[in-house]
């Protein structure tokens, strides 16, 4: 009997199936995933077990109290020794938050110690030593506070963490579809019911990017982004250093407010038109690659600029008690702006060897007015854009008055340009719903990493850097976050560290605080790799530099922007009362 196919066919159906290229490209990276998935998990810790335990608390290396506890209880605990007393309100439970409260005593008064000097340990009744790290200092009670969440379910999440790591840094699949798969396999291994894995898709922190992504589109659609480059830049455009430092501050006040991404996609044409009459390539280099750093450094200086930025908002409201404010976190940013960008300015200047014909000047500067007179006056519509934004901006900026969140008036903003008409549908499918996936997939990896205690264990496995300076474990900190979003993005860079912060600062005995914020900014400056950063990768695609260039250019930069960050930004954050 036939069976309906024709020969040709039936030749085709015998061959052996040849993947595509990128087919077969996948498969390593794809094992690789899987192979640091099953190493991780292995790795895993066991949950505590219930017992007989004893809890210890050493005060600069010397024991001032001890005694038996019984691990998994949850009454009341205090111990009282020679040097001081130790408290556990809650007892110790092996399914919730750990609380210890520490008063350390000398000739019979209170001493404030510093968080690096306190060491206070659990001997579970299987022999396992485990760290409790001191995480604050509370002035209200002069008590010194610290926490620990014991492991529970840290087989999947360190799995799953082996998995989603490979993956993000390979991107042997699309970073949404590996973030896609994270609350599949929470839910499916039991770790979260299907509302908490998949709650933060749709966290205030993604409605914050989904309404600045459609006001974003707002501004493009009526070529409002466009015409407030080109208004600045012939304004100050003086001089040839004027107009580069013009420039640089255009791209680092757009990023503030749109992805750096779109800030360097509108400037950069801009920028190669208005250089062009001026046949001197140093310049041109130096302003599109100029374009690239600043708006790259300016997303760092508002909550919105990066999706590390509210990532630690985020996390620190969460988990280290500290409410930041949109109009709070300029003081937190704005310092490593208004320090790094003319920093970077002057050295991408120098190395460039600058020198500029007048005469050439002033024909790029007739272009430039040339472009703004095509303009015209601003539109209808391009005011009532601008009229909206700022508007959602005042009330960003007066959240501590009417407490709205920033998600809400985010995504109000996009809901009052849609009403005007200048929001349509087609701009749903121009936003980087990846990029909203993606943050949302990391968020939901951040927050059972916390949740499950396995943030915690790891930050404790470091107990090496609890020696060291604390200036230099933030520095080694700072630089891990730099290093890992030379091959990851920002947004997977942050999402993957940040939880581990807070445990971590315990361990090497610094703020929190301080160290949630080091790894946000940390995460989100990086100058060597082409592929560190989308807005590096569009000065690439001009051609105008070879990526050997940009990373000999750049690696000076990120190793001052560490330098800059772990030493003054942190200096100020302590003299602005931040830390």
């Amino acid at each position: 009997m036939g069976t309906g196919v024709r020969p040709e066919r039936q030749a085709r159906l015998r061959e052996p199936y040849d993947p595509p290229p990128d087919a077969r490209l996948r498969v390593l990276p794809l094992l690789l995933a899987l192979v640091a998935a099953t190493a991780a998990a292995l790795a895993a810790p066991d949950p505590w077990p219930d017992g007989a335990g004893e809890i210890a608390v050493l005060y600069r290396g010397e024991l001032v109290a001890a005694a038996p506890v019984t691990v998994g209880a949850t009454d009341a605990v205090t111990v009282r020794g020679a040097g001081g007393v130790v408290a556990l309100p809650g007892g110790l439970p092996t399914d919730a938050v750990v609380e210890v409260e520490v008063a350390i005593t000398a000739g019979g008064a209170t001493v404030r110690p510093g968080l690096d000097e306190v060491r206070v340990e659990l001997t579970l009744p299987d022999g396992r030593r485990e760290l409790i790290p001191a995480l604050r200092w509370d002035d209200g009670t002069a008590l010194l506070m610290a926490a620990r969440r014991p492991p529970v379910d840290a087989a999947v999440v360190l799995g799953l963490l082996g998995l989603v790591v490979v993956l993000w840094v390979s991107e042997a699949v699309p970073l949404f579809v590996t973030s896609l798969a994270i609350p599949v396999v929470l839910v499916v291994a039991g770790v979260g019911d299907a509302q908490e894995a998949l709650a933060p898709f749709f966290h205030p922190i993604i409605a914050l990017f989904f309404g600045g992504f459609l006001m974003a589109e707002a501004m493009r659609r009526v070529d409002l982004d466009h015409l407030a480059a080109v208004t600045i830049i012939a304004r100050a455009g003086h001089s040839p250093v004027t107009l580069f430092a013009a420039i640089l501050g255009v791209a680092a006040f757009l990023s503030m407010w749109m992805s750096n991404t779109a800030a360097t996609a509108v400037l950069v044409p801009i920028a190669i038109a208005v250089t062009a009459p001026l046949g001197h390539p140093g310049y041109r280099k130096a302003v599109v690659l100029g374009i690239a750093y600043a708006a790259t450094i300016g997303g760092v200086g508002s909550a919105i600029g990066t999706p590390a930025n509210p990532l630690a908002i985020e996390f620190l409201g969460a988990y280290a008690g500290r409410s930041v404010t949109f109009a709070g976190w300029f003081a937190i940013g704005l310092p490593m702006v208004v320090l790094f960008l003319p920093l970077m300015g002057v050295y991408l200047w120098r190395r460039s060897a600058v020198q500029v014909d007048p005469a050439r000047f002033a024909a790029t500067r007739r272009l430039a007015a040339e472009e703004l007179e095509r303009h015209g006056p601003p539109t209808r519509d391009q005011a009532t854009v601008l009229a909206v934004f700022a508007g959602v901006v005042a009330v960003w900026l007066t959240q501590t008055w009417h407490g709205l969140d920033t998600g809400i008036v985010a995504v109000g903003g996009a809901v009052a340009l849609a009403a005007l008409g200048k929001v349509l549908p087609d701009d749903l499918g121009r936003i980087s719903w990846a990029s909203l996936l993606t943050f949302g997939g990391g968020l939901a990896l951040g927050l059972s990493l916390v949740q499950t205690g396995t943030s915690d264990w790891v930050a404790t496995r470091l107990d090496g850097l609890s020696g060291v300076p604390p200036l230099v474990g933030t520095a080694t900190v700072a630089l891990l976050a730099l290093a890992l979003t030379t091959v990851a993005s920002n947004t997977a860079t942050a999402a993957m560290l940040i939880p581990l912060a807070i445990p971590l600062a315990g361990v090497i005995g610094v703020d929190p605080v301080l160290l949630v914020l080091v790894v946000a900014i940390a995460s989100s400056v990086d100058f060597a790799l082409v592929i560190g950063t989308p807005p590096t990768m569009i000065a690439y695609s001009t051609h105008l530099y070879t990526s050997r260039e940009i990373f000999r250019t750049g690696i000076a930069l990120d190793v001052a922007g560490v330098a800059l960050l772990v030493t003054a930004v942190v200096g100020i954050w302590n003299a602005l009362g931040i830390l």
